[in-house]
Parts: C-alpha cells; sequence; structure tokens
C-alpha cells in the first residue's frame, strides 16, 4: 500500500462523510494536556467432553484522574477481561449450554471455556478457546452458516481476550493477526457488513497492541491504515443506504454471537470515529501532520455533525478533546504569533462544544466533566504562551476548582503549580527589565 496517498485520499472521500454508521469501539484517545512551557508537549491438559465431536487434527487519561472513557492508548482501550460480573448463575450455564449458532465440533470446547472464564480459570478457560480456534479453522467454512468470519474471528477473539487477561499480549496479538488475515484473504468487498466492521475492530486492536507491545511503527501503520482504508472504500460508501452496518438478519445474528460468547467492548460496543482517531494520533507523534490533521478534522466531523444530524452529548465532549488535540498540533509544529491564535481558536471552539453540552444535559456526564476541565487547562495555557498573564491564571484556577469537584487531583495540582509558575515569572519580570 502506497500509505503516502493515504492522507489525500482521507480529505476527498471524508467531505460528505457524518456520523451514519457505527463500528466496534477499541478506544478513546486520552486528554491532552499543553503544557504552559514555551514549548508544549502538548496451555492445559483437557479433559474429553462426550457431548463433542473431535477432528483428528487438533487458543483518558492524565495519570491521577478520575475514571473516564478511555483513551487510545489508554488501558482502557485494552479490552478488560470481565470476570467479575454476576454471571456464574444458573442462567448463565442455560444460556451457554446451547450455543446452537456453533457447528457441533466446536460447540463442547466453547461451553466448557465459558464456564472456565466465569470462575474464573484463566489456563483451562485459554486451552479450550485455544481448541476450539484450531477446531474452527480445520472445519469448512460452510459449517458456521450464516456470517462465518463473524463467528470464527468472534472464537479467536475470546482466546485473544483471556490471553491478554493473563498479560500474554504478544501470544493474544499473534492470534488477532491470524483471525484478522482470514478475513482479510476471504476478500473485504464480499463480506457482511458486521463481517467488515469486525476486520476494522482487529485492526485497531492490533494497532493498540503494536503500541503497548513495542512493535516496529511500520507494522502498526499497517494495521492502523488498513483499518481507515476498509471503513473508505467498504463501510462508509454503504452507509446511508444500509446505515453502515448489515441487514436486520445480520445484525441479529451479529448480536447473538457476541451474547453467546460475552465479546469485549471493543467488539460490542461502536465508535466510527476511533480508526481515524488513532492513525491521526500515530501520524501526529511521527511528526507527520499534513496525514495527521485530515484524520483528526475527519475524527471531529463524525463526532460533531453538521446540522441537521445530531450526536450524543458524549461524542460531541469527545469532538471537543479533539478539538483540543488539533490546537496542540498546531502549536507542536511551529510556535509562533499565528499558531498560538489558530491554536486558541480551535482550543475556544472546543470549550464552547462542551460548555454548551454540559448546559443542555439534566445529569452530569463523566466524558464531559472531565473534558471540561481539560479544555480550561488548555485555554489558560495558550494564553500563558500568548502573553495574557492574568487571563490565563484565571482559567488555571478555574481549571483546578473543576478538577477538584471531580476528583481530578494529579491536575488540580499541574494548575496550582501553573499558576505558581506564572506568579514567579510575573514577580522576576521588574528585576529582569
Amino acid at each position: 500500500m502506497n500509505l503516502t496517498k493515504l492522507a489525500p485520499r482521507v480529505q476527498t472521500c471524508m467531505r460528505g462523510f457524518t456520523t451514519y454508521g457505527r463500528l466496534p469501539t477499541i478506544a478513546r484517545r486520552p486528554v491532552t494536556l499543553i503544557q504552559s512551557s514555551p514549548k508544549p508537549a502538548l496451555h492445559t491438559a483437557l479433559p474429553r467432553d462426550s457431548t463433542s465431536l473431535y477432528s483428528s487434527r487438533r487458543a483518558y487519561s492524565t495519570e491521577g484522574g478520575p475514571p473516564r472513557s478511555g483513551g487510545v492508548w489508554s488501558p482502557l482501550f485494552t479490552a478488560l477481561f470481565a470476570f467479575g460480573i454476576a454471571a456464574t448463575g444458573y442462567g448463565v450455564y442455560e444460556l451457554y449450554g446451547t450455543l446452537t449458532m456453533w457447528p457441533q465440533e466446536v460447540r463442547g470446547d466453547l461451553r466448557e471455556a465459558l464456564k472456565a472464564k466465569y470462575k474464573p480459570d484463566y489456563s483451562m478457560c485459554a486451552a479450550y478457546f485455544q481448541r476450539a480456534w484450531e477446531t474452527a479453522k480445520s472445519i469448512p467454512l460452510e459449517s458456521f452458516k450464516s456470517q462465518p468470519h463473524l463467528k470464527t474471528s468472534g472464537i479467536a477473539i475470546c482466546l485473544g481476550e483471556v490471553l491478554e487477561a493473563d498479560n500474554k499480549q504478544s501470544e493474544a496479538y499473534d492470534v488477532y493477526v491470524d483471525a484478522l488475515k482470514r478475513i482479510q484473504d476471504a476478500g473485504i468487498k464480499d463480506l457482511s457488513g458486521p463481517e467488515k466492521m469486525r476486520a476494522v475492530s482487529l485492526a485497531y486492536k492490533l494497532g493498540e497492541l503494536c503500541d503497548v507491545l513495542e512493535k516496529p511503527k511500520e507494522e502498526q501503520e499497517k494495521w492502523l491504515t488498513f483499518g481507515v482504508e476498509t471503513l473508505i472504500q467498504n463501510v462508509l460508501k454503504v452507509i446511508p443506504a444500509t446505515n453502515g452496518q448489515g441487514t436486520p438478519q445480520e445484525e441479529a445474528d451479529s448480536h447473538n454471537i457476541i451474547t453467546e460468547l460475552g465479546l469485549p467492548d471493543w467488539v460490542s460496543t461502536v465508535d466510527v470515529a476511533a480508526p481515524f482517531e488513532a492513525l491521526g494520533t500515530f501520524y501526529s507523534k511521527a511528526g507527520k501532520l499534513d496525514y495527521a490533521m485530515p484524520l483528526m478534522l475527519q475524527a471531529v466531523s463524525i463526532l460533531i455533525p453538521p446540522s441537521p444530524q445530531e450526536s450524543t452529548p458524549e461524542d460531541k465532549c469527545r469532538g471537543a478533546q479533539l478539538m483540543t488535540s488539533i490546537s496542540e498540533m498546531i502549536v507542536r509544529n511551529k510556535l509562533t504569533r499565528e499558531t498560538v491564535q489558530q491554536a486558541e481558536q480551535w482550543a475556544m471552539k472546543g470549550l464552547e462544544v462542551v460548555v454548551t453540552t454540559r448546559k443542555a444535559s439534566k445529569e452530569p456526564i463523566g466524558i464531559c466533566e472531565v473534558s471540561y476541565a481539560v479544555q480550561l487547562f488548555n485555554m489558560a495555557s495558550l494564553r500563558a504562551i500568548g502573553g495574557d498573564i492574568n487571563k490565563a491564571k484565571d482559567l488555571f484556577a478555574r481549571a483546578a476548582n473543576q478538577a477538584k469537584l471531580i476528583g481530578y487531583k494529579s491536575l488540580v495540582d499541574t494548575s496550582n503549580q501553573a499558576i505558581e509558575d506564572l506568579n514567579s515569572r510575573t514577580a522576576a519580570a521588574p528585576q529582569t527589565s
């Protein structure tokens, strides 16, 4: 793939796209704090199950801050293993005792794996999922009937999830790669809507794990780029007609697969903007702002679409956070009076979105409360960089107050320290003039 062509393609393809469709979520970018400094930083033996048939071929945040919606490379981006839920009672075993959507060859292992999952027993759970995965790859794809890649990849994701929970991220990575390559080999264009989106979620997950495992940047870029290009070429183009997903039956099957296997949040929840955000963040870190900016702008336009379309308060506040990220990118690229003014315009717009959204909400919304504190801090930082010390101190004080209200201790401390630094700078100014 010629990656140098991606940015202009995104710019061209995205102008008409907004938040029509939804996609399995994997992450959300951590909040960005612009520093008020001259250069802002801005396997286990298995018993044989007599009920199974076996083949002869045989798995946002700123440190100290409150809980948030998650970040692209945050801990919440990684699918946490849901062992603590109250799911070990009669109802769960009744549900997992059937699994009629699955071929007999894998049904028994899946049942035992799910029982082990909710005990929890990591090693036994992984071993059963591993055997189910190997069996799934060895039997005809037709055995899975409708949307087979959604089902086979679901087994792989279950295996990867428990491996991650057991701190075996490298093994999980290999499983996800295997699952995605099998979908790719089938031909993305010929798949159902949910299967296409499953491919994107796997690519996004691999991008996150590349960061955790310190894989080569080229490998990380490959996965993230595939996710975005799959969206552009195979998902967003059909969103107006199909709501970006699939037929009612395809969607019902997808829901049943997620429910029966208990798939993690990065598969079961939805977010179209996240892949653009992740690739934009990747290019921003690499200093390729010409690539990063159109991706971040597209993520904002998805989260905050033009009228008459509406988005959720949570999406609006996420969009505001991305505006702050854009602001930080601008000043990090080149620090001049003009770029500071441009950055302030983005930061102010982000702050306005959060303020308006908070006022319109009857109840506090976690991500908006955190975003409000961060927006105030970043606006203060830009005012400090621009030389408006009094306004900067006022905004830092408001940021500290909001952070205190929501228990965001590290931001309280950082804001107060910024005020002290500005006071010291002001006091020293006459002596050095």
